[in-house]
């Protein structure tokens, strides 16, 4: 297990966005140099003073910033008391806290969050796939050994029925045999009951 699962900077699902959350500002992946440099904030200077033209955001909606961080470094830059430096050193902080995110998967490079996304999305779904045929492939087993022991009780009273047809044929066929002859005990027990 890699020591960065979990966390922001190793998470397919980092990405940055531009301030007003418009059709224009389409969430991007953010590459491999800009999540080990930390340079993640794109500062524009405004008569406002300066101001974060694009920033951090998790695709999957789980806050970067917990708490007060952001708000407290729109603060800082706001008042240009935070050197790109210092921001980048404590972005760098910020995606490396270990979160144990839900929601983490590993950084493919090239992919976009959306794709990370639709890739989990078709793991869920093959996931789900696989279980419901180990279900299925239980149940046919399970059947199958039902009906295993169902043929197998059918043959022992099978058996048992030919058994006994067999003693009962043996029977008749000797008490004919007893009739045809007439010294025979049979023979001596029919003439006298019937004659």
């Amino acid at each position: 297990m890699n020591p960065l699962d979990g966390r922001c900077v190793n998470c397919g699902y980092l990405a940055i966005r531009g301030e007003s959350h418009q059709k224009g500002n389409p969430i991007e992946e953010v590459g491999l140099e800009r999540r080990e440099t930390g340079e993640l904030f794109i500062l524009t200077k405004t008569d406002r003073g300066p101001d974060t033209g694009v920033r951090p955001c998790c695709y999957r909606q789980v806050p970067v910033f917990v708490g007060d961080e952001y708000t407290e470094l729109a603060s800082m830059l706001y008042h240009d008391k935070l050197s790109k430096e210092r921001l980048r050193s404590i972005t760098l902080e910020i995606i490396r806290k270990d979160r144990q995110c839900p929601h983490w998967r590993q950084h493919a490079p090239g992919s976009t969050p959306k794709e990370h996304y639709a890739q989990e999305r078709e793991d869920t779904v093959e996931s789900d796939r696989r279980r419901w045929e180990e279900a299925q492939e239980e149940n046919r087993r399970a059947y199958e050994a039902v009906l295993d022991a169902d043929r197998q009780r059918s043959d022992r009273r099978q058996k048992r029925t030919d058994r006994i047809l067999v003693i009962f044929g043996i029977v008749i066929a000797t008490m004919t045999l007893g009739l045809v002859t007439s010294d025979s005990l049979f023979g001596w027990l029919f003439r006298s009951l019937f004659g």
